[in-house]
C-alpha cells in the first residue's frame, strides 16, 4: 500500500511538471523534477525493468531535457544537463523495450529521446554523433508512423527529425541532400497545419524549418532569391 501511494505521488509530480511545461513555466519544471529524479531512478532497475517505473522516469527525463535547452539563458552547461537527462531517457526506454517491445508509449519516448538528444549533441559540436542519433530517431519515428499513421505526435517527430537531420547534412558538406531532407520534413509538417486542425507545435516546427532553409540557402549556397522565398512562409508561420 505504501509503494502504491508513493507511485501515485511520483506520477502526480510528473503530471504537474507536464502542466508547467505546457504553461511555459520551464523553471518550475526543473524545480519540480530535479529533486524527484534520484527517487525515480531508484524505482527502475535494468535487471528487472518495470513498465510503469520506466514510463514515469522517461517522461520526467524528457521534460527535463527540453526544459534545460529552452529555459534562457541557454548555455553549454544547460545543454550538458539536458544531454544527461536525454541519454537516461533513451537508455531506460531501450532496455525496457527489450522486455516489452510492443509498449507504444516507450517506443514513442525512445524515438523522441533520440531526436532531442541528436539535436543537443549536434548543437554542442558533435555533428557526426548528432547525425547518427537523429537517423536512429527518424527510423524509430517512421516505425511508429507505419503502425499508427494517424497519430499527430508521431508525424511531428518525423518532421522534426527530418528537419534537424537535413540541417546537419547541409552544414557538414552535403548541401543538396540536406536541403532535400529538410524539404521532406516540410511536407510532413505542412500536412498537419492545413484546414482547421492547426497544431501549434507543427506550426512552430514548420516555421523553424523554413527559417533553417533560409539560412542554408543564404549562407551556404549564396542563393539570396531562394533564401527570401523560404523566409516568406517562415514569417507567415511565426
Amino acid at each position: 500500500e505504501r509503494a502504491s501511494h508513493d507511485d501515485m505521488r511520483r506520477t502526480l509530480l510528473v503530471d504537474l511538471a507536464d502542466a508547467q511545461r505546457d504553461a511555459g513555466r520551464l523553471g518550475d519544471v526543473i524545480e519540480t523534477l530535479e529533486p524527484l529524479m534520484p527517487e525515480l531512478i531508484d524505482t527502475w532497475s535494468a535487471e528487472a525493468p518495470d513498465r510503469e517505473a520506466a514510463g514515469r522516469l522517461t517522461r520526467a527525463a524528457l521534460l527535463l531535457g527540453s526544459a534545460h535547452t529552452l529555459r534562457p539563458p541557454v548555455t553549454l552547461a544547460s545543454h550538458e544537463r539536458s544531454q544527461g537527462h536525454l541519454e537516461l531517457a533513451v537508455e531506460v526506454a531501450e532496455v525496457t523495450l527489450e522486455e516489452f517491445p510492443e509498449d507504444t508509449l516507450l517506443r514513442f519516448r525512445f524515438a523522441r529521446g533520440l531526436i532531442n538528444l541528436g539535436n543537443v549533441v549536434a548543437v554542442t559540436g558533435g555533428h557526426a554523433d548528432g547525425r547518427e542519433l537523429l537517423e536512429r530517431g527518424l527510423d524509430a519515428a517512421l516505425d511508429l508512423r507505419e503502425d499508427f499513421p494517424d497519430v499527430i505526435a508521431y508525424a511531428i517527430d518525423e518532421g522534426t527529425a527530418r528537419s534537424a537531420l537535413g540541417s546537419i547534412m547541409a552544414l557538414t558538406g552535403d548541401l543538396d541532400a540536406g536541403l532535400e531532407m529538410l524539404r521532406e520534413g516540410q511536407v510532413v509538417l505542412e500536412g498537419l497545419v492545413g484546414g482547421t486542425s492547426v497544431q501549434r507545435d507543427a506550426v512552430e516546427l514548420l516555421a523553424s524549418n523554413h527559417l533553417q532553409e533560409t539560412i542554408l540557402l543564404w549562407r551556404l549556397a549564396n542563393d539570396v532569391d531562394g533564401a527570401l522565398a523560404a523566409l516568406e512562409p517562415a514569417v507567415e508561420m511565426h
